[in-house]
């Protein structure tokens, strides 16, 4: 393989087949991944090779430094976390099946041993090295969830009730709140249509009301909202004509009962559904996260999926537009979650991410065994379809009628003919990106396909992985516990008024004193383009001369610190005198430490000539400018396309004219005509033209012919005018080539970071106080 590929944003998928010899051709089948954008399903019947293609378009996505969510009801997708780059049988024995080694009349270790080889040389025919492994493992984090189940790293659903960040677009909250209560109705086994059964009506009017008034929601605040609504009125009834009180207990009482449960318990441990968190680790590194529910009810899944679909939909529509891919969305079998008939609450949010997640760089891949589990009207939205082998004629009719609703410019018959000749890990890819359907062979996954892995063997499978936060009501209870309650609590000590005191808002048992620092501070850089405020504010242990690099961050602003006591909390005692003299002294030394101590940290990639923006860490300044880089690739490659273009087409012409010529000087060449092609199929033209609606394919119409004329002396004006043109192309793909490596080293994404301090000019102290912090007991 050519080490280019991987760096122009093309998906190594296997190679082109020729049904009509039934052999695979030397043309690489490679599949732009911006074109996922525009959305992908792919269909076959178990044993078609669906799984392995699946897996392999993933590991080019990890490759080409893509983020991946992969939700697996199966559990196949576990399957890349097996990656053995040594290629031993060690590494292979404890995952090959003793069952197979059992019927194959063999030992474990020796099926390892065989196994091992095989992978070794099926990696090897599709030119692919044990380096590619490495480099597949070291592109992505790799992270096996188990949302309801401590097996794997576990998932809370706590977070998904509380309000979206944006509660303005009346139509979008709707939509959320109808789909999240249709996923809690249906954990209950209550099947509620949106427009007319009153529970659902009546929890989603709690939830929005509670979401429009700057409120979040927790399950146990529902449960006592439902018995006590906010609202008199549903709609032009009163409350207790529409829903009588009686009723509405019955319906809290079944969510209660729910919450109780042991079962349920595990859904509040781990981590909260957060798409930036599933799709980037906390260093901006991309990740696959494997969201495995085979151990959930069918009832849990549609829950979790759609819980899930709904952080997708609010993440999406908060990032910038894009026409670049930015993030993929594989589920494994897409039986039920997107259906042709009825209507379950994740076929509305599937709706919405194929029509609009494409504006914003989002791609979904869909697959499913059997073709009738889909809506095609939805499908019309699908740009690539990849077409294994299917299992009935009728599977066959459906497939075409998608793909002519799909692609209405497609040859039914010539579909028809491709789809009846598929035979094992062979796929009909149609792209309504590319000039023609074409038929390809899979290329061997990198990742050891070992079948479904079961639950009781994750913990093997994950070895040491970060199992995440035990419990978010845990994680926040430890947040709250902060420093040791006082061992000397009283009232509170008289102190000169002319000193400022405030108090921090917060629940605990009394209240600790500190020394609390407020400022303004500007920070510029005309180079850099940088001029901006920041409020800082800061305690400290109290003494007389303060340290203030013991000093903590504090995230309320200056106008929410509160002037009084809360009731009920005792005052520590004040080990040091505190005096205006004091207050002076810790107002000099605040603004010293924060002019020699507190630059303003800035990010800085010079190869895009991107800065960090206000309040961007270092893992989102990452995160976008590997966007920026992705969309400035796809851009370089469109501008050379672009200026090729014409003289390619142009030359592929008369390449076509002078073979023609040749043809009819050489009889021996017409017996031979339209036999074998020039071999562009493996080179820069052919990965970045070969495509291409207005490039019919050099690579797929020449023939032999250039060997037999040169056999006759009559028939060497016309090779030589074959030959003349094949120079040309060489010399444009040399070219071309030159361009790309030019642009390759240019677009290095290295981070710099960058320290601006502030001038004392520009530090305006706001306060320096007494500060009376409320802790609690760990």
């Amino acid at each position: 393989m050519n080490e280019n590929y991987e760096k122009l944003g093309l998906f190594y998928l296997g190679k082109e087949y020729d049904s009509d010899n039934q052999e695979i051709t030397e043309n690489l089948t490679l599949y732009e991944s911006k074109h996922l954008t525009t959305h992908g399903v792919c269909m076959g019947m178990t044993g078609s090779g669906k799984t392995g293609l699946c897996v392999s378009l993933l590991e080019e996505a990890a490759i080409d430094n893509v983020p991946v969510i992969v939700v697996d009801p199966k559990g196949d997708l576990t399957n890349l976390l097996l990656t053995f780059p040594g290629l031993t049988k060690e590494e292979f024995q404890p995952w090959v099946s003793p069952d197979e080694a059992a019927q194959k009349g063999v030992s474990v270790e020796e099926l390892a041993e065989k196994t091992a080889e095989m992978w070794k040389n099926g990696l090897a025919d599709w030119g692919q090295s044990p380096e590619r492994i490495k480099m597949f493992e070291d592109s992505a984090e790799r992270v096996l969830y188990t949302p309801g189940s401590t097996s794997g790293r576990p998932i809370s659903i706590l977070k998904s009730f509380d309000k979206p960040h944006d509660t303005e677009d009346f139509e979008l909250l709707a939509e959320r709140t109808s789909t999240l209560v249709s996923g809690l109705l249906g954990l209950l086994g209550i099947d509620a249509d949106p427009l007319t059964d009153k529970e659902h009506i009546l929890l989603s009017n709690i939830i929005q009301s509670e979401w429009t008034a700057g409120r979040n929601v927790t399950i146990e605040q529902l449960i006592s909202l439902i018995q006590d609504p906010p609202m008199n009125k549903i709609g032009a009834f009163d409350l207790e004509a529409y829903y009588p009180k009686d009723d509405r207990f019955k319906l809290a009482t079944q969510i209660n009962s729910l919450i109780a449960s042991p079962q349920f318990s595990v859904w509040t441990k781990g981590d909260n559904i957060n798409i930036g968190d599933l799709l980037y680790n906390e260093s901006g590194k991309p990740k696959i996260s494997i969201l495995s529910i085979a151990h959930l009810s069918d009832q849990e899944r549609m829950f979790f999926v759609t819980l899930l679909l709904n952080e997708l939909v609010s993440w999406m529509r908060s990032q910038s537009g894009t026409s670049s891919l930015r993030a993929l969305f594989y589920m494994d079998e897409i039986f039920g979650y997107l259906p042709p008939v009825a209507n379950p609450p994740s076929k509305k949010l599937f709706l919405t991410l194929l029509k609009q997640a494409r504006a914003f760089g989002v791609g979904l891949l869909l697959a499913t065994q059997n073709p009738g589990d889909l809506d095609y009207k939805a499908l019309s939205n699908v740009g690539t379809w990849f077409i294994g082998r299917l299992q009935t004629e009728r599977d066959k009719e459906k497939v075409l009628q998608g793909l002519l609703t799909a692609n209405s410019g497609a040859d039914k018959g010539e579909m028809s003919k491709k789809l009846a000749g598929l035979g094992k890990r062979v796929f009909m890819l149609n792209n309504t990106s590319a000039a023609n359907p074409i038929l390809f062979h899979t290329r061997w996954a990198l990742s050891y396909l070992a079948g479904p892995i079961m639950r009781n063997r994750f913990k093997e499978l994950i070895g040491d992985q970060d199992m995440g936060e035990s419990s978010s009501e845990d994680t926040a209870a430890a947040g709250a516990a902060g420093a040791a309650v006082p061992s000397n609590v009283g009232s509170r000590p008289v102190l000169d008024p002319d000193i400022s005191q405030v108090f921090i808002p917060g629940h605990g048992e009394a209240y600790q004193p500190a020394v609390l620092g407020s400022a303004d501070v500007t920070y510029k850089d005309n180079k850099l383009d940088i001029n901006e405020s920041r409020e800082q504010m800061f305690v400290a242990p109290v003494a007389e001369y303060v340290n203030w690099n013991e000093a903590e961050a504090l995230d309320w602003a200056l106008d929410e610190l509160e002037s009084d006591p809360r009731d009920g909390l005792g005052f520590g005692q004040l080990e040091t005198e505190v005096s205006t003299k004091a207050v002076k002294i810790w107002t000099t030394d605040f603004k010293n430490w924060l002019y020699k101590e507190k630059p303003l940290t800035v990010y800085t990639c010079p190869s895009l000539d991107a800065v960090s923006q206000s309040g961007e860490d270092e893992r989102a300044f990452k995160i976008r400018i590997a966007q920026e880089a992705r969309e400035k690739r796809d851009e370089f490659i469109e501008k050379i396309r672009d200026d090729y273009e014409k003289e390619i087409v142009s030359l592929e012409k008369a390449h076509e004219r002078a073979m023609a010529k040749a043809a009819t000087q050489s009889s021996q060449a017409t017996s031979h005509a339209v036999g074998t092609a020039i071999s562009i199929g493996t080179t820069i033209l052919g990965s970045l033209f070969g495509s291409r609606r207005s490039y019919s394919g050099i690579g797929r119409q020449a023939t032999k012919i250039g060997t037999q004329m040169r056999e006759r002396r009559e028939a060497a004006a016309a090779a030589k005018s074959v030959e003349d043109i094949e120079v040309k192309l060489a010399d444009i793909e040399a070219e071309i080539e030159e361009k790309l490596v030019k642009f390759q080293n240019s677009d290095l994404i290295e981070v710099e970071t960058v320290e601006i301090f502030p001038k004392k000019m520009d530090i305006n102290i706001r306060k320096v106080a007494l500060a009376w912090q409320p802790v609690s007991k760990e």
